[in-house]
């Protein structure tokens, strides 16, 4: 049974824990669920929940043993910029990371870095610049996410077509286990044999261990091309991409929007853009001075080659000048009675990858108000397609309706092209039902009963 916040605060006297910090808050000053859609129509009344801030492992390890003796259950609390409803239904205390927030120095001959857990990636990025170094981690999020919070959800960023996600960065953590031993993957180049430490917890979402610091991989600053194209269609544009990417260039950022999409980033530019509609895809590449100019122009025959027409610079500018201003766009976006804006990235293989969007927007274009795809995580088997609900009804409850109707629709034509729902948003309550359906949440499962016996560690994906 849960236990109230005045008994756990008094079972922390009782066991002479006085110098872990902690706060009482309501949840209208700080609400770990304020970017999650369906949460502004569903909204509980406001409570008080406690709030851990220990400042470093072993603080942490204190912790999760007085859960485990008094059966408390926590929430590991980063960012709170989760979009999926990670801590629904979940208990009233948490243990945050934000006092894990220490940078160190960038290793200059091994291109890496120690960070706290509970650095922001806003933070870090400025830090980086300063010592002329990438991070490579660019997710829109990018100032109001942890980096614990980016291994916990797998997440990934803008430029992962050259940097990859953020489970190509980690090369060593120290983390404490749900039961309190501290735990250790030293950093490495590559993983040594055996079980791989660092995976296991990558995309986890606080199940197993609360993750202390991290060492990541970064990399040095290096010149960079920006390139806007116009198609006459959307298949072209991710065709393009797929060439671009199997072709060898080293692409950073790779964006094929579709059309409506395409309408809405550039509807202020009266000036060096189509007067039709097209396809806008945007792409860059990454490579030392001496071999940028002829890789860009190389890359460009090859768009050009498919159909694409090159733009002026300033197209994508919306997009660069707004890329991070997502604090409060859940907010604005859902708090309206009747209106309701969600997204979903789906990941897919090329060869289903125009068939799937264009069936999602012949069963979208008339359901909602507005719908957004592109596509801007690539591979070399496929890509990342991200779809953006714009729903307006008379209602809260309509809208909802039709945001189910959405959810269940898009599931059925991801799966029906091969498709997976979820790429880095992570799981939390909205795929929790697709992925304990899957032989990968079965297994989850098991683990965590093994390394968490008391369910100490609250965690919504595990749950359906």
């Amino acid at each position: 049974m849960e236990k109230t916040i005045e008994e756990v605060l008094n079972a922390l006297e009782t066991n002479q824990i006085e110098k872990i910090d902690y706060d009482v808050l309501n949840t209208k000053d700080l609400d770990p669920e304020e970017h999650w859609s369906r949460y502004f129509k569903e909204k509980k009344q406001n409570s008080n929940i406690l709030i851990f801030k220990p400042d470093n492992s072993n603080d942490v390890s204190t912790i999760l043993k007085l859960a485990n003796k008094l059966n408390i259950q926590v929430s590991v609390l980063g960012g709170h910029s989760n979009v999926v409803g990670s801590f629904e239904g979940g208990p009233n205390v948490y243990l945050s990371t934000e006092n894990l927030n220490s940078i160190q120095p960038v290793e200059r001959l091994t291109n890496q870095i120690t960070v706290g857990a509970g650095v922001y990636g806003g933070d870090l990025l400025k830090t980086m610049e300063q010592w002329g170094f990438e991070l490579g981690q660019y997710p829109q999020s990018l100032f109001i996410s942890t980096v614990g919070g980016w291994i916990n959800t797998r997440a990934t960023g803008s430029s992962s077509t050259y940097y990859g996600g953020i489970e190509h960065a980690v090369i060593g953590l120290e983390a404490v286990l749900a039961t309190g031993e501290v735990i250790t993957a030293t950093p490495s180049a590559r993983t040594p044999g055996g079980l791989d430490l660092i995976k296991l917890l990558i995309g986890s979402e606080g199940s197993f261990a609360v993750i202390t610091s991290v060492t990541l991989e970064v990399h040095r600053k290096l010149p960079t091309s920006f390139t806007s194209v116009a198609f006459d269609n959307y298949e072209n544009a991710i065709e393009a991409q797929r060439q671009l990417v199997q072709g060898g260039f080293p692409i950073g950022l790779l964006r094929a929007y579709n059309i409506a999409e395409t309408n809405h980033i550039t509807e202020s530019i009266s000036k060096g853009v189509p007067k039709d509609d097209f396809a806008l895809l945007t792409f860059s590449v990454i490579a030392p001075e001496e071999s940028l100019s002829a890789l860009t122009i190389e890359a460009r025959k090859k768009v050009t080659n498919i159909g694409g027409t090159i733009l002026s610079d300033d197209v994508s500018d919306t997009w660069f000048i707004n890329r991070y201003q997502c604090e409060t766009m859940m907010r604005d976006r859902n708090v309206i009675d009747g209106k309701m804006f969600d997204t979903v990235e789906v990941t897919l293989p090329w060869n289903q990858a125009s068939d799937c969007a264009l069936a999602l927007e012949d069963a979208f274009n008339d359901r909602v108000e507005q719908f957004y795809t592109h596509f801007s995580h690539a591979y070399q088997t496929g890509a990342c397609m991200y779809a953006l609900f714009f729903i307006e009804e008379s209602s809260d409850s309509e809208a909802m309706s039709i945001w189910r109707h959405c959810q269940d629709k898009m599931a059925t034509i991801v799966k029906a092209h091969k498709g997976t729902l979820a790429h880095h948003h992570g799981v939390g309550s909205e795929r929790s039902s697709h992925y304990m359906e899957t032989d990968v949440g079965f297994i989850h499962k098991q683990i965590k009963e093994k390394l968490d016996p008391n369910n100490v560690l609250f965690c919504r994906m595990l749950l359906g």
